[in-house]
């Protein structure tokens, strides 16, 4: 980004580059990225990121910061994501490798979750997620 000769593809390449689909996508910099692919002349033709800006605000995330618990909600949250946080990821290996069939096992997968307290910490969450609403 620093290059003397102005910015280079290269920088933007983790960020184009997103296998699995990276479209729609908003630049923080659009004209940046424009002038690093050489697209920022009267010669080139095609579409620019920068047309779409206005258009992809509408689409724009809202990104929460880390919800904060009172003292109460981290003790109790605490113990519940520990538990869950190994269930899930074991129940992820069963499922992925057919030790677990989804249409068979998934009832009780869900079930043992809400014994686990998935709806309790869903709770902590929601009141986190409040009072981060209210400012």
């Amino acid at each position: 980004m620093n290059y003397d000769g102005g910015p280079q593809l290269g920088a933007f390449q983790k960020g184009l580059f997103v296998y699995g689909g990276g479209f729609p996508m908003l630049y923080a910099n659009s004209a940046l990225l424009e002038e690093a692919r050489d697209q920022d002349n009267d010669e080139f033709k095609g579409e620019l990121f920068s047309d779409f800006t206005e258009e992809s605000e509408k689409y724009k995330p809202e990104f929460i910061p880390a919800l904060i618990p009172t003292i109460e909600e981290s003790m109790e949250q605490s113990v519940m994501i520990t538990d869950m946080n190994s269930y899930v990821t074991e129940s992820r290996r069963k499922f992925v490798t057919g030790e677990w069939n989804f249409e068979k096992d998934w009832d009780a997968y869900v079930e043992q979750m809400d014994k686990m307290g998935s709806s309790r910490y869903a709770e902590i969450k929601q009141a986190q997620y409040d009072r981060y609403k209210q400012g």
